[in-house]
């Protein structure tokens, strides 16, 4: 009997110990809750009554939205600095007050911009960071778009100023159709600035734009070390990138679209590595237009341009593994896949020149005061006017394998033999005499072969 009032006891003394415990579960949960009453929760993140932000960045600023109102947040603070539904009231905000060396995070979202948002070469450097993709549209995540807007969207540093150093912006979409005037991101003597995976749509001028301007007073602009990677620009109506100052690198970007007759992507600056980039040409008059010297042409696939392929305006270029295929959509009398103007001294090797419109064109055209330009084992076909052309006197041509009308081989359209390498083989068309010449240099001495053939 005993036993068993003692095991009651312990019964009850258990129970009572649960429902303490129960209590106090209830207790807390009521306490959490009291606490959350006054938070709103939104997909871009969390605020409280105070308007501070519950979000952790190590960013310096994070604009977000949340419906219609876009926020920007202190990244210091923790507090919420700008709102307004005017999301360009916001970013003009943050851009205003970040200094050297500060971070911008811009959260997914849509951002619409009505006026040309801008940062100061003495702010520099500076870090805009997007989260976006350069694979589905659908799923860029943030997109920066202009409904209205007269002028460049996105203006670093500016004429009057000897450099603009280490601007840094990756991951946005711009949506820029209804801009009027002026670029994507335009950037005034850059140095060592870097962009990469930004997609933009339709520039009324300009893409992206590095470019040197005029620096009264600051001892001469200057441009150098800067590299444009991994972007996209589709445009009918303005070119897609120019890049300014030496020693750059515009690798692995699209174009597509441009009709700037400038061309797709031009390079001005010396030294320039330009590599793997891919150009669809639309209307384009030419798909890469390269006016410094000692740039690095390789491995880029160029295509449906209206006029050339590759202009060369400088001397001593590497033109190298590149395909061209299709341009001169213009069917213009004089075009090419590689146009050499006024151009000296380069080496044009390894190149894939195919053409299977049988347009009025050359494979590569070399004219005006270009010489000793080294063209080699390229190879060519279905060039109507000539696979090769030259007028130099010192430029040399070896083993460039292909066919044209039916020939195997591609042949050098001139009235004056071209100048070939040692133990190399080349065909010439001699203009004056219709005939075709095989040409073969042997140990320093050089033989004509006489083909009897009329074309």
């Amino acid at each position: 009997m005993k036993n068993k009032k003692l095991e009651k006891l312990g019964n009850l003394k258990l129970r009572t110990k649960i429902e303490a415990f129960a209590v106090s579960v209830l207790l807390l949960l009521l306490i959490v809750a009291s606490s959350f009453a006054n938070i709103t929760i939104s997909n871009s993140g969390m605020i409280d009554s105070s308007g501070q932000s519950m979000l952790t960045d190590g960013a310096s600023f994070i604009i977000f939205t949340d419906g219609t109102t876009t926020y920007a947040k202190n990244g210091t603070s923790g507090m919420i600095d700008s709102y307004n539904t005017n999301s360009t009231i916001v970013f003009q905000y943050v851009f205003g007050n970040v200094t050297s060396g500060d971070k911008i995070q811009v959260k997914k979202g849509t951002y619409e911009i009505n006026t040309k948002l801008t940062l100061d070469s003495t702010q520099m450097p500076i870090y805009l960071e997007g989260q976006g993709s350069m694979l589905d549209w659908d799923r860029v995540g943030t997109v920066l778009n202009a409904s209205s807007l007269h002028g460049n969207m996105i203006e670093v540093g500016g004429d009057h100023v000897e450099r603009t150093s280490g601007f840094h912006m990756t991951g946005f979409a711009m949506e820029l159709s209804g801009q009027t005037l002026g670029a994507g991101v335009e950037i005034h003597n850059p140095v060592g600035c870097f962009l990469r995976e930004l997609w933009i749509k339709e520039p009324h001028d300009v893409g992206i734009k590095l470019m040197i301007s005029g620096a009264p007073g600051h001892g001469g602009a200057t441009g150098c070390c800067n590299t444009i990677f991994h972007c996209r620009v589709d445009t009918s109506g303005g070119t897609g990138i120019i890049s300014d100052g030496v020693y750059s690198k515009v690798i692995l970007n699209l174009v597509q679209g441009s009709i700037g007759a400038a061309g797709n992507i031009v390079v001005n600056g010396a030294q320039t590595l330009v590599m793997g980039n891919t150009i669809m040409g639309g209307s384009s008059d030419v798909g890469i237009s390269i006016i410094g010297a000692q740039c690095r042409v390789i491995g880029n696939f160029v295509s449906l341009c209206d006029n050339h392929g590759i202009r060369l305006q400088s001397d001593n270029n590497l033109i190298s593994g590149n395909y061209l295929y299709n341009n001169n959509q213009g069917n213009a009398p004089n075009s090419a896949d590689i146009r050499v103007l006024d151009s000296s001294n380069n080496s044009i090797t390894g190149n894939h020149i195919k053409d299977t419109a049988g347009k009025m064109d050359y494979g590569i055209y070399e004219t005006g005061t270009s010489d000793g330009n080294a063209i080699s084992n390229n190879y060519m076909s279905g060039h109507t006017n000539a696979e090769i052309s030259v007028v130099g006197a010192n430029t040399t041509i070896c083993n460039n394998p292909g066919y044209n009308n039916n020939s195997l081989f591609p042949f050098y359209k001139q009235n004056t033999a071209p100048s070939i390498h040692d133990n190399c083989t080349a065909y010439w068309y001699d203009t004056d005499d219709s005939y075709m010449y095989q040409i073969v240099q042997t140990y320093g001495t050089t033989y004509y072969v006489n083909m009897t053939t009329t074309i």
